[in-house]
């Protein structure tokens, strides 16, 4: 005889507030410096990453302003990824110049 079985699994994870959840990029699409809005941080330690479509890394730098110079970087889209103690935010970005 066969049964209907049923199972639940709990959720294990723990999800912590990511304070860096608010954060905007303009202009987007961008041509020599991208702008970052971030809400809420008080943290001077950020460090940002930029990585091409294929997952390679292109630069990585401590932010020292709310501005990222990307004129060093051809036209295409990205990934940025923004990181804190606080947390991580990854948005895409278009560079068109």
């Amino acid at each position: 005889i066969l049964g209907q079985v049923n199972f639940t699994c709990p959720k294990t994870d723990i999800q912590e507030p990511n304070i860096l959840q608010n954060v905007s990029i303009f202009p987007n699409p961008a041509h020599d410096i991208v702008n970052l809005d971030i809400e809420n941080t008080n943290n001077p330690d950020i460090i940002f990453t930029i990585y091409n479509m294929f997952g390679k890394l292109v630069k990585s730098e401590r932010l020292i302003r709310k501005q990222i110079d990307i004129s060093d970087l051809c036209n295409g889209m990205y990934m940025l990824e923004i990181k804190s103690n606080e947390g991580t935010a990854r948005r895409k970005i278009i560079i068109r110049k």
